[in-house]
């Protein structure tokens, strides 16, 4: 089976082009590629907590009322059970790190 999960590791549209983003979208991004690798109990629990990841950066990169486009992530892991994701593609875009994941 497969589920796709379509969405943006990075989605504040105000920062895309501002060099101050950089640091931010880069945080974020380590901090997902570190959470979907871990065991299913602990990935979840930190997923749900994702708006306080690496400092303010989980919210700066999903601004209040955009974190649609993360929550697929969060869909895609719960169906995962007891797999593991792992970074598959990364990218700068406009100074912004955003990345894919997959799930085994």
């Amino acid at each position: 089976m497969l589920i796709v999960g379509s969405g943006m590791s990075y989605h504040n549209m105000r920062g895309y082009g501002d060099a101050r983003s950089t640091p931010v979208a880069a945080a974020f991004d380590r901090w997902l590629g570190e959470t979907v690798a871990l065991p299913p109990d602990e990935r979840n629990a930190r997923l749900a907590a994702w708006d306080t990841a690496a400092g303010p950066a989980g919210r700066l990169s999903h601004p209040p009322r955009a974190e649609e486009h993360l929550l697929p992530l969060h869909v895609v892991a719960g169906a995962a059970g007891e797999g593991r994701g792992a970074k598959v593609f990364t990218d700068r875009v406009m100074a912004v790190d955003i990345s894919a994941f997959r799930f085994d």
